[in-house]
């Protein structure tokens, strides 16, 4: 078989695996090691990345139409995947990632956080400390790549 059909077959495997939550939902919320929140929201056609110790007054909020938001799907051996949500901010990107990894029976579990760049230049970010909430990986309307890039 050929490795991008066995990428695709994978990948669609691995995102139907999971029931999609309600759309009120966060589709993506976790708590960094400082102790702020990470959480991406849906509104109506709209995401919203927000970043803070208080999300009510968020340190950082951006909202995007779907169609303003860079998607990128990896598939990594394992298998392990990974989908993020980049908002951009003047020269600045705020990747929210998800890497999914599904070992059946074995060593199930998802990791998360934002990645900042400036440019092409990466800066790090924080990273999600224990559990991620999640259904990046499984919601409806955005624009997939047509076949998810090994690295």
């Amino acid at each position: 078989m050929k490795r991008p059909l066995w990428n695709a077959l994978v990948w669609a495997a691995l995102v139907t695996a999971t029931p999609v939550l309600a759309a009120d939902e966060p589709l993506f919320y976790c708590m960094t090691d400082d102790d702020k929140a990470l959480r991406v929201l849906e509104d109506g056609n709209e995401l919203v990345y927000q970043f803070g110790a208080d999300l009510t007054a968020p340190e950082m909020e951006l909202r995007r139409p779907r169609s303003e938001v860079i998607v990128r799907n990896v598939l990594k051996p394992g298998p392990i995947m990974t989908r993020s949500l980049s908002f951009t901010n003047g020269i600045y990107r705020y990747a929210v990632e998800v890497h999914a990894v599904r070992i059946p029976l074995k060593y199930d579990h998802d990791e998360g956080g934002v990645e900042v760049y400036h440019g092409t230049t990466g800066l790090g970010g924080p990273h999600c400390a224990g559990g991620v909430q999640q259904r990046i990986l499984y919601i409806q309307g955005l624009p997939p790549e047509a076949v998810p890039v090994a690295d």
